[in-house]
């Protein structure tokens, strides 16, 4: 009964479906509703050897001709030839398809494992086949992103994004000037003024300013100096003597007719080979950029010169502001010259170097991880950052700082470059 009823609703939806006719047909050829039920197995034999492939209406419910197909059993029929893959090829070959453009071949890839062999050994790893195809595509498209970031021009003073100031411009702070004063001073007693090479900038500083000594006499011994033992700790890269000459003549000049500009006026001073000096090599330590001369001074160079300090000589670093070796050497300790694997260490290994052995009266040079820390540890120096300025070159981020022979000398820096700013056209031309 189940099947007699589910066999019923089938043919009622089937009534429903557009173009078919009524199931209440004439006597000769339509079946009833009602009649509808299990084929016995005489007609499922007979339609399975039915050799003329007529139609079967399931509408009807028997084999019709082909000009007496429903529009819906048509509409299928089409449908299904249109699905089989005969159908497809039939139609293929009756409309041609233009056939799909060959693909381009790969390019060839500029890192290739022989590559890859070589940064193996020079690593001290060994990656199997597997990585290595891993590691190729990301070689060659890391490759490509660095060229593309290489034609960028980013002038070498553009500053990094270090600091923010929510204030609006103008906004202007109830901040009272710090007053710094240097303390009591000891009184040196010296014969020659090579007995002033290990001063400290106090009591080089008071010297100075009670005309006791001069800047020319103090710069040239300290020229000597550096003539004279520079190549044994090989911490000089270039000696600045036309300029010194110059800059503590002016001093002199100056302290003589009473505009002492402070406790770094006409102090004889070295800097880290990273920091620029207009008209001076720039080397950073490094064989590709030692004859490199960049045409502004950086910040910090121009606030000790606007202090009235003598600018001695560009001190070593090492290449690139990585350890103590640079493309002349291994920069020396003073306390052990002969020991060569570590030297002064660094990055800044020259100013800790020189201002240990007397060849400077202080010494700037610059920090990112240890940089100061190291060098004054080795070289049993006074190393103080941080002195935030621009314009360093190569790392504008470092932090700067400075060698002294004495806790109270790094004060006397810290405060005196402060008030020495270059001014604001000068700073808007150096910027550009």
């Amino acid at each position: 009964m189940r099947l007699r009823v589910n066999s019923w609703i089938v043919v009622c939806f089937f009534r429903r479906l557009p173009g078919c006719e009524k199931r209440n047909e004439s006597k000769s050829g339509a079946i009833s509703d009602l009649q509808v039920g299990e084929e016995n197995e005489e007609e499922t034999t007979r339609r399975k050897k039915r050799k003329d492939k007529k139609p079967f209406c399931g509408c009807r419910r028997q084999w019709l001709e082909p000009a007496h197909v429903c529009e819906t059993h048509s509409r299928s029929r089409r449908r299904r030839r249109f699905l089989s893959p005969s159908a497809g090829a039939q139609s293929s070959s009756a409309t041609p398809v233009a056939s799909p453009s060959p693909s381009p071949s790969p390019a060839p890839l500029r890192v290739t494992k022989e590559m890859l062999r070589g940064a193996e050994q020079l690593f001290g790893i060994e990656l199997t086949d597997s990585q290595k195809q891993m590691a190729l595509q990301n070689a060659n498209s890391n490759l490509e992103r660095y060229e593309t970031l290489r034609k960028m021009n980013v002038p070498l003073d553009t500053e990094p994004a270090t600091s923010f100031h929510p204030a609006l411009p103008g906004k202007r702070f109830n901040v009272k000037a710090v007053t710094f004063k240097l303390g009591k001073i000891e009184r040196l007693n010296f014969k020659t003024v090579e007995d002033l090479a290990f001063a400290t900038v106090p009591q080089l500083a008071d010297l100075m300013r009670n005309r006791k000594i001069s800047s020319l006499d103090l710069t040239k011994m300290y020229l000597a100096r550096l003539k004279r033992y520079g190549p044994k700790l090989n911490c000089t890269v270039t000696l600045t003597e036309e300029l010194a000459l110059v800059q503590s003549a002016e001093a002199d000049r100056e302290i003589k007719q009473g505009k002492y500009r402070g406790p770094l006026h006409g102090i004889p001073w070295g800097a880290k080979d990273l920091f620029a000096t207009k008209g001076i090599r720039t080397t950073w330590g490094a064989e590709p950029y030692r004859e490199q001369v960049i045409d502004y001074d950086a910040t910090m160079v121009s606030r000790l010169q606007n202090a009235g300090a003598v600018l001695v000589a560009k001190l070593s670093m090492g290449a690139l502001a990585q350890g103590g070796r640079w493309f002349g050497g291994m920069t020396r300790n003073p306390w052990q010259v002969e020991e060569e694997r570590t030297g002064s260490s660094g990055s800044s290994a020259g100013p800790a170097s020189a201002t240990a052995a007397g060849l400077v009266g202080f010494s700037i040079g610059t920090e990112t991880l240890g940089s100061i820390v190291s060098p004054s540890s080795r070289c049993g120096v006074v190393g103080y950052g941080r002195l935030t300025v621009v314009l360093v070159v190569l790392a504008p981020w470092d932090s700067v700082g400075r060698w002294t022979r004495s806790a109270l000398s790094a004060a006397a820096l810290r405060i005196a470059p402060q008030h020495c700013m270059p001014p604001m056209d000068q700073m808007k031309k150096i910027s550009q």
